[in-house]
């Protein structure tokens, strides 16, 4: 009886060790995904905090502002880099908030743009800070309603699925004074 049955326990090991790393892949990916979301949620948060406190001092600077606006016309047209000092205030001042929300979620979170980007490349977003879209941000009444949203690539790709695409939102109170 034992001649018959030689090679069941390969077939079961087999079975069963397959199923075992499928499951096990398969929670890394999802362990991946947390650890993403959680790394991006808190950047947004600290972006809205920064932005919402930031408003209000933007909001009541009038005579810097102009000089500022008209830098940053000169430095566009002559294709020349805007400083970074000031640049958010300036994105702010030009209703330019995807821009705006974007330098200050890279503020926030990693101080350093090449440290940020190494490590949104490390977590699954292939081209870093360039992987986030802020696009659909706006600024309603007293409201920053900020929209964010990438890929993460999967460390274990399953079933063709290469990449998942992720999307937050954010409401902020802006403290500017409706003066």
């Amino acid at each position: 009886m034992k001649k018959t049955e030689k090679g069941y326990l390969t077939v079961e090991a087999t079975i069963s060790l397959t199923t075992f790393l499928f499951f096990m892949m398969f929670l890394m990916n999802f362990g991946q995904i947390y650890q993403v979301q959680t790394y991006m949620l808190h950047g947004l948060a600290q972006t809205g905090k920064n932005l919402a406190f930031s408003s209000y001092e933007y909001k009541n600077e009038t005579m810097v502002s102009k000089v500022e606006n008209i830098a940053q016309f000169v430095l566009e047209k002559l294709k020349l880099p805007i400083p970074q000092k000031g640049s958010i205030k300036l994105r702010w001042k030009g209703e330019d908030y995807p821009q705006a929300v974007k330098q200050t979620f890279q503020y926030c979170v990693g101080k350093n743009a090449q440290n940020l980007d190494s490590t949104l490349k490390s977590l699954g977003l292939s081209q870093g800070i360039q992987s986030i879209k802020f696009s659909d941000t706006k600024k309603e009444g007293d409201d920053l309603h900020i929209k964010a949203s990438y890929k993460v690539d999967l460390i274990f790709p399953f079933f063709g699925i290469q990449s998942i695409e992720l999307n937050h939102q954010m409401v902020c109170r802006l403290w500017e004074s409706s003066e």
